[in-house]
């Protein structure tokens, strides 16, 4: 496998020097629009993506049971659909897969459902609750005869602070995952909701606590996962009904980045002044607050996309350059971005 070389010397320097108003903004472009060859299975519906570098990535739809392979062309601005790798056998309802990582450390991506209940009617549909792993061979290739899973929706419901969101609709609040990201052996959520006084939240748990220290099957996931994992919360600043709509990793303890928009929570949480607009924040990490680093463009192809998944190509010191994926619009909009720091002054 190819592995894209990440530079990052001075990029987290000048991502924390943010906080010092003489340093100035950082330059968000939004690039050129790419191309999907064949399509993307339930491809109006693309809600995530993620790599492990080099020319393939994974990506996701909330309306399917399976992700999907994609090759990246670069040069050529272009993805093209590859084999649908299923994660649970047979028929059955959506795994509303809104989240996916890839981790070094397992080796292997991760993968969760929304959590959430159904808008209509506030039903629990089973399928939403997993958190899968789908390890990976030494060329990126993913194996679906090794994915396990557990049951993530009952670790969550025993998080005293999280309890009283869990069988709450995402209309009222209620808890919905969005993101997820990984670095050395932790996974990190993002919540697009519940938001509280105008913070959004992150929780962090790790690898071997969700799994026990084993890749264990049916329904001993479902106890090893619940029994040992300790949910860490990290509250992000992001405004009045602003919740994460996507968290990836950047390279060399650079901290996240996250696409932030409407959380479209009513109940507790109140709207958002910012209507339907999205932007990007760095996160440094537990610890640190996010900085908005500035909005993203319009997706060229529908003026009711939503946009739902970054997937990062290249971290230098100079810039960070990715791909956004939209809900809506035929096979995801994908659409580039080259995010620049500021120079200090």
């Amino acid at each position: 496998m190819r592995v894209l070389t990440f530079v990052t010397t001075g990029l987290l320097t000048a991502m924390t020097a943010m906080a010092d108003s003489s340093v100035g903004t950082w330059r968000v472009e939004w690039g050129q629009a790419w191309k999907v060859r064949g399509d993307l299975a339930k491809g109006r519906d693309l809600s995530g993506a993620a790599s492990f570098g080099g020319d393939k990535a994974l990506v996701i739809s909330d309306e399917t049971r399976a992700a999907q392979e994609v090759s990246i062309d670069r040069a050529a601005r272009t993805l093209t659909a590859g084999k649908q790798v299923p994660l649970l056998p047979g028929a059955g309802p959506e795994l509303d897969l809104e989240g996916v990582a890839a981790l070094i450390e397992p080796r292997a991506y991760f993968l969760v459902g929304s959590q959430a209940l159904s808008r209509k009617g506030g039903v629990l549909e089973p399928d939403r609750g997993w958190l899968f792993r789908l390890p990976v061979d030494e060329a990126g290739a993913p194996d679906a005869g090794a994915v396990t899973k557990i049951d993530l929706r009952a670790v969550l419901a025993a998080d005293a602070e999280l309890k009283p969101f869990v069988d709450k609709t995402a209309d009222e609040n209620g808890l919905d995952i969005e993101g997820l990201a990984g670095r050395e052996g932790v996974l990190f959520l993002g919540l697009r909701a519940p938001v509280r006084d105008g913070e959004a939240t992150i929780l962090s748990m790790k690898v071997d606590a969700l799994w026990g220290g084993q890749a264990a099957s049916g329904s001993d996931q479902a106890a090893s996962g619940s029994g040992r994992a300790t949910v860490t919360h990290h509250r992000i600043a992001l405004g009045e009904g602003r919740g994460i709509r996507d968290l990836t990793a950047l390279a060399d303890d650079a901290g996240f980045l996250i696409l932030a928009g409407p959380s479209g929570g009513g109940g507790g949480g109140k709207k958002s002044a910012l209507g339907e607009a999205y932007e990007f924040w760095h996160w440094p990490g537990p610890g640190s607050p996010a900085v908005q680093l500035g909005p993203l463009g319009p997706a060229a192809s529908s003026e009711q996309a939503k946009a739902e998944g970054l997937l990062i190509l290249s971290q230098s010191s100079t810039h960070i350059e990715g791909i956004v994926f939209h809900d809506g619009p035929k096979n995801g909009a994908p659409h580039g971005f080259r995010l620049s720091p500021p120079t200090p002054r």
